[in-house]
């Protein structure tokens, strides 16, 4: 089963007690507060299970679950929305595409047991995709090539990298991977993302660099070939 879960609450008491009851069961605990956050940290770190508030310090935490929902290794891990507000369980499970919705007056301990039997019901032992040559390591920040380091990669090239060869032959669009990639909204989005392509190409090398490609109106796509077996 695994035992790592990202958990986006605005409330720092609150998140405090959460994260407690996690680390006291044995699970590795990585937190956010706002969305922005909840979705960089969901690339880089891809844990096994996410418990989100509905309402996070600067959005609707949305945008992460449409993200998450969208993406082939991320797809399936449970998710769980918490909110003081009951009127918010149909969007949860409607346009979250949350597995199961709580009221924050569900005991932590309670909260802990539903998200174990999700995980167990997902049976997520194995994340990592197919019949792919090159990976990504979150805690080194490295892309493997079928299993070995290839290339340190700096923190938001690593991010961008991470996205788009999470959703190979997906387009992604400048605002959304401005949204995981930079700490703050650039001005000139395009052009941001255009000069961090350039740099992550030229760190990956041209054979690899290459798979990045764009088209106009739809945005980035990693385009993965097939591994010969």
């Amino acid at each position: 089963m695994g035992n790592t879960i990202l958990i986006a609450e605005d409330d720092k008491h609150y998140l405090a007690v959460l994260e407690k009851c996690f680390k006291s069961a044995g699970f590795t605990v990585y937190t956010a507060g706002t969305c922005r956050d909840t979705c960089k940290l969901a690339f880089e770190l891809y844990p096994d299970c996410f418990l989100f508030d509905y309402h996070l310090e600067d959005d609707s935490v949305l945008l992460a679950c449409l993200a998450i929902r969208d993406d082939v290794r991320l797809k399936t891990a449970p998710l769980v929305i918490l909110s003081g507000d009951g009127t918010r369980e149909d969007i949860s499970y409607n346009n979250c595409k949350a597995d199961l919705f709580l009221t924050k007056g569900t005991s932590p301990i309670k909260i802990m047991a539903a998200v174990r039997r999700h995980i167990l019901r997902a049976g997520r032992a194995k994340r990592a995709p197919g019949n792919s040559d090159l990976t990504c390591d979150p805690r080194s920040m490295t892309v493997l090539k079928f299993g070995q380091p290839l290339v340190c990669l700096p923190p938001e090239q690593f991010r961008l990298f991470a996205v788009l060869s999470g959703r190979p032959s997906q387009f992604v669009s400048e605002r959304q991977l401005c949204t995981f990639v930079f700490r703050g909204d650039p001005a000139d989005r395009r052009g941001a993302i255009t000069a961090l392509v350039y740099r992550l190409r030229r760190s990956l090398g041209a054979r690899y660099g290459r798979r990045i490609k764009n088209k106009k109106n739809l945005g980035w796509v990693y385009v993965r070939p097939r591994v010969r077996s």
